[in-house]
């Protein structure tokens, strides 16, 4: 999907090219969002976007072929994790044992 989405949810057709321009207006959006919400100090931030470096990228090299990939994609990324849902509601230790998939050290 090479596009978004506006408030009014009518699809806007973006070819990706250029993404190190977006990589940047992304960047300084973040750091603005998380000045604002004084989650960071101006200073620090002022520091983070003197970074030749950033930290950020964005990645177009894989494709989603279908809708129903799509879709499926979008409820995996809408979906808490099990595990913060569990322990915000106060389980205890077992639950949380038995929440962690097989093969995952916690």
């Amino acid at each position: 999907m090479e596009g978004g989405f506006d408030d009014e949810g009518t699809f806007f057709y973006i070819p990706f090219s250029g993404l190190q321009s977006m990589v940047e207006v992304f960047r300084r959006r973040v750091i603005k969002l998380v000045v604002q919400r004084e989650l960071l100090n101006g200073d620090f931030a002022r520091n983070l976007l003197s970074w030749r470096h950033s930290g950020f990228s964005i990645d177009n090299s894989v494709r989603i072929p279908d809708d129903s990939t799509q879709e499926s994609l979008a409820e995996y990324i809408a979906r808490p994790p099990r595990m913060h849902a569990r322990v915000a509601a106060g389980c205890d230790q077992a639950d949380q044992d038995r929440t962690v998939p097989t093969g995952i050290q916690s």
